[in-house]
């Protein structure tokens, strides 16, 4: 890429595609969305932003605020009309300006604004720039708020009626000649869909001046020097983005001046440094972006030095192919044009992912945190406990009661829903949600551990496994591939990988054969076609050993989209040793995917469970002990009357019995980072 010429930024645009006046309402405005992971190209709308995100990303926004920086003036006895454009405040009455026409504006020139505001040049720089003195009484703000007008760019040529349209509505610190375009998509209601999808935003301020739309002059792009502009970055804001990186969340930059602040504080390591000054930083091929991971941003001047930030990030081919692509298909173009999300190969896109865990808190103490878990039905507050409802019913409560108790999600089991009342029935019914009335979320597990359990009435092999069906003794065959056609039917949110679960007592060579065996499974069940709302849990194994547990996640993550489970627990075994398989695991499980340790439920368990940072629970074992009073000591949840029955799936109620687990603290430790 050495060598580049401002030329190999050229790219042909109609006249009519400038846009000249802004989108009704804000974020009708379109949205051209490129996944690089995927090399795949979307067209949304603006308001469709939240659709592309992922919970615990971070959008760092510009929150400056453009003045009224363009005030006329001329010369006593002369016709000429000078157009000042202030870029920069020096001092209390002094501004870097841009003065136009900018030969007749020599030093010592005085010029008349107004009654109560006039100016004179006192230094003469290049490109037009000059340094102004003006002479009033009063204040300077309110003078110009009389006299100035919107800086709007030379290429619109129509009258803004509502100047407000300049500014985004996040806007703070006067001080910008320009406004940070990206984001005046965004409405409020908007900012506040993004933040229920589990996204955040963190403010940083550049303003706007010379460096940004300065055009480049030089043939050679190296060659081209940028001018400096203000920048601040907090303490507050540095923390923010620097927690987001340090947990593998993605920085996401709402405009390209927010690209200039995080790219001129960050270290190699991506991490950002507090500070306020100036920045002259000129980002373009190629360039290795440490902060930034995705981009929000509009459709730039050809040659630009925007758009070369932009072909820094995905390519400056790829660039001008989606720059071509945009122009047939009569996107809008420039400041009050539609715009793009850029998300660079490498990177992942929200669409991979069905659903995505946010984390709140962590403990210092321990491996304990809280988050929020992003599902197509619904958030999820982790850690949380599941309540089994194995045959589409948690047996004596409707669903009303079992959201009284505070559970979002059910788990449901795939083996028993196959035998009766079979997958294609449910499918037929519209889905497990709707067969069992319930718009929460579901998890359904493979069926692995039921097969496990009826011992000598199966027989395991590479190919799947062969048993019995406890209800009339027919042979059946569960593989990989039927498991996952049973769960796609069924329509449950998480679905678990097939796996092969062994007794504690086995010795490593076995262990390591059921691991080889669930891995060879998993690879199978990842081939399968889900449901567009689905997402595949990998189900990590090993028995008692350790070596081979953090083998088995290290060889699943890959897998893994979403979350992951650790299976083969709680099967016998002591409870140190259990422990001693998630204190093995914790270092190599991602920090940002939901970790789920399954059938496991008693309240001691569960609460050294949290401690070794697992987010999910489930266990059987609340049904059968809730009518003997255990649980809270209150006699657990009373029994309900069973609602009767009624014709077609869609009035069907569920009926369910649940034991009330004692409340877990959101915090297992007081003390969270």
């Amino acid at each position: 890429m050495d060598g580049l010429k401002t030329s190999d930024f050229w790219y042909d645009l109609p006249e009519e595609l400038i846009a000249q006046t802004p989108a009704e309402p804000r974020d009708s405005s379109r949205l051209l969305v490129y996944d690089g992971g995927r090399d795949e190209v979307t067209h949304a709308h603006f308001r469709d932003l939240p659709d592309f995100l992922r919970a615990g990303d971070l959008l760092v926004i510009n929150n400056t605020k453009v003045i009224p920086a363009r005030i006329f003036a001329h010369m006593d006895g002369r016709e000429t009309v000078f157009e000042i454009l202030l870029l920069r405040r020096k001092d209390y009455t002094r501004w870097e300006c841009i003065m136009r026409p900018a030969r007749k504006a020599k030093k010592g020139s005085v010029l008349k604004v107004s009654d109560e505001l006039t100016a004179e040049v006192e230094e003469v720089g290049d490109y037009g720039v000059r340094t102004v003195k003006f002479a009033f009484d009063g204040v300077f703000e309110d003078i110009l708020d009389r006299v100035g007008n919107m800086p709007l760019p030379p290429y619109i040529h129509e009258k803004l009626a509502d100047k407000t349209r300049y500014n985004t509505v996040y806007s703070k610190t006067d001080g910008s000649a320009a406004a940070p375009t990206a984001g005046l998509h965004f409405t409020p209601e908007l900012m506040d869909r993004v933040r229920e999808k589990g996204a955040e935003f963190v403010e940083v301020l550049l303003h706007i001046g010379l460096g940004t739309f300065r055009p480049v002059k030089a043939e050679n792009v190296a060659e081209h020097e940028m001018h400096s502009e203000y920048f601040e970055l907090t303490p507050a804001a540095a923390d923010k983005i620097n927690a987001a990186k340090r947990e593998g969340r993605r920085v996401i930059a709402v405009g390209t001046t927010a690209v200039r602040v995080l790219e001129s504080t960050a270290a190699e390591d991506g991490s950002v440094r507090a500070q306020t000054g100036e920045t002259s930083i000129f980002i373009y091929p190629p360039y290795k972006f440490r902060c930034v991971d995705a981009l929000i941003t509009n459709f730039h001047l050809p040659e630009s030095t925007l758009i070369m930030l932009v072909s820094a990030l995905i390519g400056r081919e790829k660039t001008l192919e989606l720059y071509n692509l945009a122009v047939k298909e009569r996107y809008r173009f420039f400041s009050f044009g539609d715009s793009c999300f850029f998300v660079p190969a490498g990177k992942t896109g929200a669409r991979e992912e069905k659903c995505a865990l946010k984390v709140v808190h962590t403990c210092k103490q321990s491996g304990a945190r809280t988050g929020r878990l992003y599902t197509e039905h619904g958030v999820i507050d982790t850690p949380c406990f599941m309540p089994v409802g194995t045959k589409a019913t948690v047996k004596g409560l409707d669903p009303e009661t079992v959201k009284e108790t505070g559970a979002k999600i059910v788990l449901s089991n795939t083996y028993h829903l196959y035998l009766r009342p079979g997958h294609e029935l449910v499918e037929k019914a519209g889905g497990l949600h709707k067969f069992m009335n319930w718009d929460g979320a579901i998890l359904t597990d493979s069926g692995g551990f039921q097969v496990f359990s009826l011992s000598s009435l199966r027989k395991v092999t590479d190919e799947g496994m062969e048993f019995n069906s406890f209800i009339d003794g027919s042979r059946h065959f569960l593989s990989p591939e039927k498991s996952m056609e049973v769960q796609r039917a069924l329509g449950s949110d998480i679905v678990m990988a097939f796996d092969e679960l062994t007794a504690p007592d086995i010795s490593h060579e076995r262990a390591r054969e059921a691991m080889e065996r669930t891995l060879l499974w998993l690879d199978r069940c990842a081939s399968q076609k889900l449901k567009s709302h689905q997402t595949l849990f990998p189900i990590v194994q090993g028995n008692m050993y350790a070596d081979l547990r953090r083998e088995s996640a290290l060889r699943s993550i890959p897998y893994a989209t979403c979350g992951i489970a650790i299976g083969g627990l709680s099967v016998g075994e002591p409870a140190e040793t259990m422990y001693a398989m998630l204190d093995a695991l914790a270092p190599v499980l991602p920090w940002d995917m939901p970790r789920y340790l399954m059938g496991v439920g008693t309240a001691d368990y569960i609460v050294e469970g949290v401690a070794r940072g697992v987010d999910m629970f489930d266990c059987v074992l609340p049904t059968p002990h809730s009518k003997e009073r255990h649980g809270d000591g209150q006699g657990g949840v009373p029994h309900h009357p069973q609602p009767p029955l009624r014709r077609g799936f869609h009035a069907r109620r569920s009926r369910m019995r649940l034991l009330r687990l004692p409340q877990l603290h959101p915090r297992v430790h007081p003390s969270p980072s």
